[in-house]
């Protein structure tokens, strides 16, 4: 139990980090590397098996970076409310958030909120990969869709800082997904 919380906990704090700049200008690259040590190490402790470690690790280190890297910046609009209608970020989920609620021409409005929740939630599914290749899709699915409401959350409880908020508990919410997957969840 104490290694599980120790994995979720860690998690936590490395995307905080991540989050506000910490881990320097290669953050993304930093991020999965020190992940994927939590979780071979996690691994190592909870079933004492050094290959297994090593390949948990470097799925982690891998999975992790893919979902780090690509497309942030416009879909804080879940807790900003603000959409600029000339930025891109992934074209396909643009398309999606924009054609399930169409722009308006208010700058600042509920309406982004909830454009950018949509888009920060199917953001969050490029993590699916990395559950996967732990065998785990639907958790993974779970976990992806949860970042846009734990995004979208950070407004109401920090409106001035929203990333402090949101980004030490998504990142909770990611490792507790992978300590429980550690411990031979399902």
């Amino acid at each position: 139990m104490i290694v599980a919380l120790a994995v979720a906990l860690a998690f936590a704090v490395i995307n905080a980090l991540r989050g506000k700049g910490w881990l320097g200008i290669n953050g993304h690259i930093a991020a999965p590397i020190l992940w994927a040590i939590t979780a071979g190490l996690g691994d190592a402790a909870l079933r004492d098996k050094l290959a297994e470690a090593l390949v948990v690790g470097g799925v982690t280190g891998v999975g992790m970076f893919f979902w780090c890297v690509w497309g942030w910046g416009l879909y804080f609009a879940s807790f900003s409310w603000r959409w600029n209608s000339g930025e891109t970020e992934i074209r396909w989920i643009d398309w999606v958030s924009l054609h399930l609620i169409p722009m308006r021409t208010d700058e600042m409005d509920v309406t982004n909120g909830i454009r950018g929740t949509i888009a920060m939630a199917l953001r969050g599914l490029y993590i699916t990969p990395f559950f996967f290749m732990l065998g785990h899709v639907g958790l993974g699915i779970a976990v992806g869709l949860l970042q846009g409401i734990v995004y979208a959350s950070a407004r109401w409880v920090s409106p001035t800082k929203p990333t402090e908020y949101a980004e030490p508990l998504y990142g909770l919410v990611i490792g507790s997904a992978v300590a429980y997957i550690l411990k031979g969840g399902f």
